[in-house]
């Protein structure tokens, strides 16, 4: 049974692609490693704005991957005017570092295509936003991302009234060459006006486009929620009418990360001590309704994520415990070529990936069912060759890199 085809291309070079985080003290090892541990390994370089660190922490996160390259940056911002309010909030004081770090990322990488701002609680699917920046021109002035209207105590400080648009910044926003070239002068000052409370940075970013650009700003904006999630899988995957693969996730931290990472990847060390992986992302949450018995009966497996039974008053789910795992055999002293992969999920439920070199790229197909000790079905799929991992720093620790920047140099 045949479940679905994509069409894939992946031939965008990441190195046009800058990525930068925003984050904050005391989301360093509660967001900012389990990233390290996952999805920030596949970026080239990736740049984390905070007014501080716990002692040490930047020695934790690169201690727990050997593929980083990560560069932190402490701005110590703060917003003077809310101390002593009931405004004086974490939250309140980090939106005031944004802007400002959107500008100091963006002077300090003039040689980047794509610009990819997000929160420190978003998942990326590295190859998804590859595939799909491989058609975009970064000529051209826009804006990728989700699309929301401005909260209305907000709207005053609009030159006009109506709608007025943001891009999420939990989504991602994904800026384009022609785009930051447009608006970069505007940061600063956009910064300082704009300094409100209970207002995020992302409409705090809007406002200054639509103040220097006008309501023109809004024809820019490029929103796709079928491909930029603005929440955790469990409340947006079944929105959706259509098979496109997600680029990103929003409120993935701690353990969710790993959740991410076990439908996504598949990763392990070759004989020759080479750190391989599979990336899966293209299928990764997908939904597919899978046969479970002679009868027909089906179920909702989100791949790699979670599997689903119907029941009268709500579907029973069973989420991953572990990434799908690559197995290889007996003659295989390589380690570079499995030909089918496992994955268990709670409530012992199997799920066994078999590769099938007839499968154009992109199919998926149920092969059979099985039941006993275990439960759980097959699938067979064109299976990607391994990839080496972008920095491998093998028997050590990744570099790290922590600057205080000085603040009469943003």
């Amino acid at each position: 049974m045949l479940l679905t085809f994509f069409s894939l291309t992946l031939s965008y070079d990441i190195q046009k692609i800058g990525f930068c985080s925003w984050s904050g003290h005391n989301c360093i090892l509660d967001r900012i490693l389990p990233n390290s541990q996952t999805w920030y390994q596949f970026l080239p370089e990736v740049h984390v704005y905070t007014e501080s660190m716990p002692k040490d922490s930047e020695k934790t996160v690169m201690n727990s991957n050997n593929h980083l390259n990560l560069k932190f940056h402490i701005l110590p911002l703060r917003t003077f005017a809310l101390i002593g309010t009931e405004f004086d909030t974490e939250w309140n004081h980090a939106q005031s570092r944004h802007i400002v770090a959107i500008d100091h990322f963006y002077r300090n990488n003039k040689d980047k295509e794509w610009y990819a701002i997000f929160d420190d609680d978003t998942y990326i699917f590295v190859e998804n936003l590859l595939r799909f920046l491989d058609d975009k021109n970064s000529s051209i002035p826009v804006v990728y991302g989700v699309s929301y209207g401005a909260v209305s105590y907000a709207g005053p400080f609009f030159k006009t009234n109506g709608y007025h648009s943001f891009i999420h910044g939990g989504s991602s926003i994904i800026m384009s060459k022609a785009f930051i070239e447009k608006v970069g002068s505007y940061f600063l000052n956009c910064s300082a006006i704009f300094n409100l409370a209970n207002v995020g940075s992302d409409i705090r970013l809007g406002m200054c486009m639509e103040r220097y650009i006008g309501p023109q700003y809004n024809d820019l904006l490029k929103p796709d929620v079928n491909r930029f999630f603005p929440d955790i899988p469990e409340n947006v995957v079944d929105k959706r009418n259509e098979h496109k693969p997600q680029i990103t996730y929003h409120h993935i931290h701690t353990d969710r990360a790993f959740w991410m990472w076990n439908c996504s990847t598949s990763m392990w060390t070759s004989k020759q001590g080479e750190d391989l992986y599979i990336d899966w992302s293209i299928f990764s949450t997908q939904p597919y309704e899978v046969s479970i018995d002679r009868d027909g009966q089906l179920m909702k497996f989100h791949w790699g994520y979670k599997i689903c039974f119907d029941s009268i008053d709500k579907p029973n789910c069973f989420r991953s415990k572990s990434p799908i795992i690559p197995q290889f055999k007996n003659d295989d002293n390589s380690r570079d070529d499995p030909q089918m992969f496992t994955q268990s999920f709670e409530n012992d439920l199997k799920v066994i990936y078999k590769c099938d070199k007839d499968m154009q790229p992109g199919d998926v197909a149920q092969e059979r069912y099985f039941s006993g000790e275990e439960s759980g079905f097959v699938l067979r799929a064109h299976c990607y060759k391994p990839k080496k991992f972008m920095h491998n720093h093998p028997g050590t620790t990744s570099p790290v890199s922590v600057k205080i920047e000085e603040l009469n140099d943003l």
